[in-house]
C-alpha cells in the first residue's frame, strides 16, 4: 500500500540495538518475556514452555539509496529461498514492477549494519516478455514455492478499474498461471463494490507443503462492510488457491482492528490494514500482520496468530453485509512492536527465514517506505521459540513427505482436488499454537543472548535462478548508500 508521507523523519541514518535485560510488559493481561544473559539463558523448552519470541536486531537503509539502476524502496513483500540462501523482496514500484536478490547475514545471531545486501534485480513481465504498463500491475505480497516460483499479488488499482490479481512467476519474472478471482472483487466506477482503492490484496503465503497459497484483503470490499477507522474494525476476506491447480479453495473472514490511535488533526489521513501473512502450518494457521498509520501519530505495528479452521467458509458470498457470518477466523496478539522501543517505517513484509543452531525459527520483517524523503527502509530481525509439545513452526519446506487431506480454510474448506503437493510439512497439518494462552509478550534480547545464536549455515548463495541470468553487480550492506 502507498501511504502519505509520514512524519517520522530522521536526520541521520540510524541503527538501534537494544542490548539491555530488562522485562517489558506491554499488556496487563500478557505476561512479560525476560530476555536473560547468554550465561544464565535457560534451554529453550525452558523459556515460556518452549514459546516465545526475541528482536534480534534491525538494519535500515536511507530513501534513495540506490543500486541496479533503480531506487531501492517501496518493499512492500519478503520471502526466503533456503536452497539458494537468498530473499526475494517485492518492490510495489508501479512504474517497474520487480523484486530483488537479497542476502542477510544473520552468522553472529543478530541483524546489524551491513548485514543486509542487495545481489540483484528481476522484473516482472507478462506471457509474451513483456514488461507490465505503468500502473498495470501494484505488486504488494510475495512467495516462494518449491517448484522455484513465486506467487505476486497485486493490489490493483480501484481509481483505474484495474482489478486485483495472485499471479505465479518464474523467479526470472516471467508470468506462468493467473489465479481465478471473484467479480466481487473487481472494482466499481460507481464505488459500490468491489475493492477499495490502495486496500486490495497486500498479502502472499505458501502453506509449509506447498499446496496452498493465501492472500487477504487490507481492508474489506465496500460490499462486504466499513474500512478501519476510530469506530470500526473492516471484516477483510483471506482467500485460499490451490496451489498447483489454481483452483479456489475458500474465503474466511478475519476482522482487522480500529485505528490504534486517532489522527492528530481530526481531517488528517489515518488507516489500519492487514498488511502481510505467513503460513505456520498445512490448516490454516497465519501469522497475520496488521499495520496502523495516523498523521500525527506514526505507525503502530502489530502481529497476530489467527485461525482460519475455525471459521464459515464464505467462497460466492456476494456481500457479507447482507448475508452475516457467525463465526470468523480467531485472532490472537502476539506482538506489538512498540514494545521494541524504536523508530518503526511502514512496515509491510515479513518471512521465515533460516533456523538458528539453538532450533529457534528466523522471522524476517520489512517496511515499505513509499519512496519517501521522511521515511527509511527498515530490515527487522526476530527469534522465535516454537511449542515443543506441539507440531513445530515451519519455513520453506523442499522435502517430500507425503499428503495431508486436512481441509484448508473453514468449515466448508475442501481439500486440493489433486491431492496437494507431494511436498508436507513434518507437522502434517496438526493445528498449532505457537504462542499459547497465558504465555504472550515480548522482550528485548541482549547482546549477548542475540550472539550467542548463532545461525545453521545455508546453502552457499549464488546459484542461478532458473529463467534469469545471474544478477548484475553486488550491493552493499548496511545503513545508507
Amino acid at each position: 500500500m502507498t501511504m502519505p508521507a509520514m512524519d517520522n523523519a530522521l536526520a541521520e541514518p540510524y541503527l538501534v540495538i537494544t542490548t539491555d535485560s530488562h522485562l517489558i510488559a506491554r499488556h496487563e493481561t500478557l505476561p512479560a518475556v525476560v530476555a536473560l544473559d547468554a550465561a544464565r539463558q535457560p534451554a529453550p523448552d525452558a523459556l515460556l514452555g518452549g514459546a516465545g519470541i526475541a528482536f534480534i536486531g534491525e538494519a535500515t537503509f536511507r530513501t534513495g539509496f540506490r543500486r541496479f539502476d533503480t531506487e531501492i524502496g517501496g518493499l512492500s513483500g519478503i520471502t526466503y529461498d533456503p536452497v539458494r540462501g537468498l530473499y526475494y523482496t517485492l518492490s510495489d514500484d508501479r512504474s517497474d514492477a520487480r523484486f530483488y536478490t537479497v542476502t542477510i547475514d544473520l552468522g553472529d545471531g543478530a541483524l546489524d549494519d551491513g548485514d543486509v545486501t542487495f545481489t540483484g534485480v528481476i522484473r516482472l513481465t507478462d506471457r509474451a516478455g513483456t514488461s507490465f504498463p505503468d500502473g498495470g500491475v501494484d505488486p504488494e505480497g510475495i512467495a516462494l514455492t518449491n517448484r522455484d516460483t513465486v506467487f505476486i499479488a497485486s493490489e490493483g488499482n480501484a481509481r483505474q478499474l484495474v482489478p486485483p490479481f495472485v499471479d505465479e512467476f518464474t523467479l526470472g519474472g516471467g508470468l506462468l498461471k493467473e489465479l481465478p478471482v471473484d467479480a466481487s472483487y473487481t472494482p466499481d466506477a460507481t464505488q459500490r463494490s468491489g475493492i477499495r482503492h490502495n486496500l486490495a490484496f497486500e498479502s502472499a503465503t505458501v502453506s509449509p507443503d506447498n499446496a496452498i497459497v493465501t492472500t487477504a484483503l487490507e481492508n474489506a470490499l465496500i460490499q462486504d462492510g466499513p474500512a478501519a477507522d476510530s469506530d470500526n474494525g473492516s471484516p477483510v476476506r483471506i482467500r485460499q488457491w490451490d496451489a498447483r491447480s489454481g483452483e479456489p479453495l475458500g474465503e474466511v473472514v478475519y476482522t482487522v482492528d480500529t485505528l490504534s490511535e486517532p489522527p492528530a488533526d481530526p481531517n488528517g489521513f489515518a488507516t489500519n490494514g492487514l498488511v502481510e501473512l505467513l503460513a505456520i502450518d498445512n490448516a490454516g494457521t497465519l501469522l497475520a500482520l496488521e499495520r496502523s498509520f495516523a498523521k500525527g501519530a506514526g505507525n503502530s505495528i502489530r502481529l497476530y496468530q489467527a485461525r482460519t479452521a475455525v471459521a464459515d467458509n464464505v467462497i460466492g458470498v456476494p456481500s457479507l453485509l447482507a448475508a452475516p457470518v457467525a463465526n470468523e477466523a480467531e485472532k490472537e496478539l502476539v506482538l506489538d512492536l512498540a514494545t521494541l522501543g524504536i523508530p518503526l517505517d511502514n512496515v509491510e513484509g515479513m518471512t521465515w527465514g533460516p533456523d538458528l543452531a539453538d532450533g529457534r525459527k528466523t522471522l524476517i520483517m520489512v517496511s515499505d517506505n513509499n519512496f519517501n524523503e521522511s521515511q527509511f527502509t527498515q530490515f527487522l530481525a526476530f527469534a522465535v521459540d516454537p511449542t515443543k509439545s506441539a507440531s513445530d513452526i515451519h519455513g520453506p519446506d523442499t522435502g517430500n513427505h507425503g499428503h495431508t487431506d486436512e481441509p484448508p480454510l473453514g468449515s466448508g474448506g475442501v481439500a486440493p482436488a489433486d491431492g496437494g503437493s507431494d511436498d508436507q510439512s513434518l507437522n502434517d497439518g496438526a493445528a498449532l499454537d505457537v504462542f499459547p494462552q497465558g504465555q504472550r509478550g515480548t522482550a528485548h534480547a541482549s547482546a549477548n543472548e542475540r550472539r550467542a545464536a548463532a545461525v545453521t549455515p545455508a546453502v552457499r548463495p549464488g546459484s542461478p535462478l532458473p529463467g534469469t541470468p545471474a544478477p548484475p553487480g553486488t550491493g552493499t550492506g548496511g545503513v545508507g548508500g
